[in-house]
Formats: C-alpha cells, structure tokens, sequence
C-alpha cells in the first residue's frame, strides 16, 4: 500500500472516524463493536490493493489531472461473501465504510497535491457532468497539455487535450470512461453501463490552481466553506445527505437485492 492510502488507514483507525460513521449512518451505540470489527476487516482487504493514480495531461506541470482511485478488488470480495452468508448488517457495513473511505481519498489528495507540486486542487468534474468543460489559458501559470487536432477531441478521438490557444478542454462524457480507466494503468474497468469494477472506485478530473485562496477542501458534502464558488445551495446539500432521495448505488442495490437499471 504506497504513502496516500497508508495515511488514509491510519485515520480511519482512529476513534473520530468510527464515531463519524455511527453518527451519519445513524448506526446504535450498540453497533460500534461490530461496526469496527467490519472496518478492521475491510482495512486488511485494503493492503497490497488500494492504489490511485493521477496523471498529467501534458508534458509539463498540467492544470488538470486525470484520477482514479480504488479500494482494491478485496474489499468488493469481501462483500460478496457477507452477502453470500447472508450478513446483510455487514455487508451494508461495508458499503458505508467504502463510501467513507473513498471520502477521505478525496482529502488525502489533495494534500499530496498541495505538497508534492506548486498546485492546489481547485475542484473536481465528474464524467456524466456533460459533454465537456473548458478550462481557459490564463487560470494557471507554466501550464501546457496535449495538442489536439480539432476542438473537443485529441488525434485518437478519445481524450481530452488544449486547443491551439492553450485552453483546456476535457471530454466529461460517460463514453470516455473506458480509455480514462485505461490509461491510468490502475487493475480498474467498466461494465458496458460505466460500472466501475472494483466499484468501491472513482474517476475523475482535478483542475488545479496556483491561487491558494480557491483552494478545494473535498467533494462538497461536509465541506464547510461557505464562500467557494463550486459551493452546492441549501437545497442540495440538505437533499445530498438523505440517501433515499439519490439513485442507489451499485453496492446497495445489490444488498437490497434489486436489478441494475
């Protein structure tokens, strides 16, 4: 397990993330035992697998970096077996655990991009988000990326890249997973339907910024700065932490025994 994922384990072995996790998935009291002897497990399954990548687009210093992240194939094992001995307590563990740790995946990088580079993370775009977004010359300094022969797309039709006056623009279509997915070089694909596998696992693109003031705390869920521009209304954000309003993910879906749509 390389230095982000081994930082991301030791906090969740402190006692303020189990705490955090029984409050928001108003777990009782009386689950913390089993709830950490899940996420201990979990954790084990984590080891040797949990592995993330984000790369440059570009020769230089880029502006924006393509990432993946996953937990690794174990943990999704792992699952599989708690379902399969009809644990469904734990098995719903775990797809809550995952949640939470990939949450502090989001953190943890951008910490090692703050420390590692002359950047800060500015924010995220998610593929499914639209059919591109334009990052303009200028929102960065020494920045250069790949050439592209016409607008929106590279010479192999795929990936994103710079227009000829040095703005960046990044294909943000679902069809893109697949080659996105490719080439982080990561053991992580997609289902024809853009499931990732392993699903306790998530792409997508970081503009950075050399403007420490915009700096990105995380996804906005839980994010408490209230003057950053990417900042959700009140709505969504009330609407975001009530799980039965949202599309059920892939992990509870199959713990609640329903088809994929």
């Amino acid at each position: 397990m390389d230095g982000l994922f081994r930082k991301i384990t030791e906090e969740c072995r402190k006692t303020g993330f189990l705490e955090t996790v029984l409050e928001k998935a108003h777990y009782a009291p009386e689950d913390r035992e089993l709830l950490w002897s899940v996420l201990e497990q979990v954790l084990q399954r984590m080891e040797g697998e949990a592995c993330w990548s984000a790369k440059a687009m570009g020769d230089r210093e880029p502006g924006v970096r393509a990432v993946v992240m996953t937990l690794g194939a174990g943990v999704d094992q792992l699952q599989e077996k708690m379902l399969a001995e009809g644990k469904l307590t734990e098995a719903y563990m775990i797809e809550v655990l995952g949640s939470e740790i990939l949450l502090l995946a989001y953190s943890a990088l951008n910490a090692w991009i703050k420390e590692h580079t002359d950047f800060v993370v500015k924010r995220y775009y998610f593929l499914g988000m639209g059919e591109y977004v334009t990052i303009q010359k200028g929102q960065w300094e020494g920045i250069d990326g790949e050439r592209t022969d016409k607008e929106g797309t590279d010479k192999d039709g795929k990936t994103s890249g710079n227009h000829a006056d040095g703005a960046v623009r990044i294909a943000l279509e679902l069809k893109t997973l697949p080659d996105m997915l490719e080439k982080s070089g990561l053991p992580v694909i997609c289902t024809e339907g853009y499931c990732m596998m392993p699903k306790k696992s998530v792409a997508f693109y970081a503009e950075l910024t050399k403007d420490r003031m915009v700096t990105c705390e995380g996804i906005c869920m839980g994010c408490g700065r209230k003057d950053c521009p990417n900042r959700m209304d009140a709505l969504e954000r009330t609407r975001g932490n009530r799980t039965l309003d949202r599309p059920l993910t892939y992990g509870y879906a199959r713990i609640l025994g329903l088809r994929e749509s």
